[in-house]
């Protein structure tokens, strides 16, 4: 899958999942234009800290992100959401109150939407799978996800139906996720 240095499907196709969540919950978050090229942005930018290894990859990408200076052409107030949600795009959630990275003028409410559907983007294609074909649809405010998986459905169990992966976006939009799971083999798919 995508682990070599140059590759990036999975960041596209995280970048493809994000955008899709926003537009859909676009009521309910409210954000605008700008936000959504931000997190189109950060989609493309969570992992770059993996070119040193995975290990504190979040970590090690944001700080990347901060000190890119001109070879990133981003306002200082969009880089430091960028690197906000490439730091916490996985491990422990954050508080509202602990906006690391973030400064008095930022957003913190938008900076934790955009982090919410990026950490729900990121768990839909999970490097260490096959990426799986999705339908989402909202109705209300019930997000439900069918994940079409080829093989691998045990782990497609453990990765997909861990609730904490999409607890933010309960948490921060009010929306319930239910995933479902459906075995398919890769001519299902087309």
């Amino acid at each position: 899958m995508a682990n070599r240095v140059g590759d990036t499907r999975h960041e596209h196709r995280v970048m493809r999942i994000a955008v899709r969540l926003f537009d859909l919950l676009s009521d309910e978050h409210g954000l605008g234009h700008e936000h959504r090229r931000t997190l189109k942005l950060a989609a493309m930018l969570h992992d770059v800290g993996r070119m040193y290894g995975s290990r504190r990859h979040h970590i090690r990408g944001a700080k990347m992100i901060l000190s890119a200076g001109p070879s990133l052409p981003l306002r200082q107030s969009e880089r430091r959401i960028v690197a906000y949600l490439a730091r916490h795009h996985r491990g422990a959630i954050p508080s509202q109150d602990e906006a690391t990275l973030l400064a008095d003028g930022d957003d913190p409410r938008a900076a934790h939407v955009l982090l919410a559907i990026l950490r729900a983007a990121d768990t839909l294609d999970n490097r260490k799978m096959l990426p799986p074909g999705l339908a989402i649809r909202l109705r209300g405010r019930r997000l439900r996800i069918r994940c079409h998986v080829r093989g691998q459905m045990r782990r497609a169990r453990r990765v997909f139906r861990n609730r904490c992966k999409f607890e933010m976006l309960r948490r921060e939009l009010g929306v319930r996720v239910r995933v479902r799971l459906r075995h398919c083999e890769e001519s299902d798919l087309k």
